[in-house]
């Protein structure tokens, strides 16, 4: 299967900012881990 090198531009464009929220909701997650371990006896 043959892909443009526009298409390959315009895929990682658009993974870019996805790649960014995921990772900031891997912080968020260590964060609220952190929270709830804190808060357990």
């Amino acid at each position: 299967m043959d892909v443009s090198d526009e298409e390959w531009q315009d895929a990682a464009r658009r993974q870019r900012p996805v790649c960014k929220k995921l990772l900031e909701i891997t912080d968020l997650q260590a964060d609220i881990d952190v929270l709830m371990r804190d808060k357990q006896p």
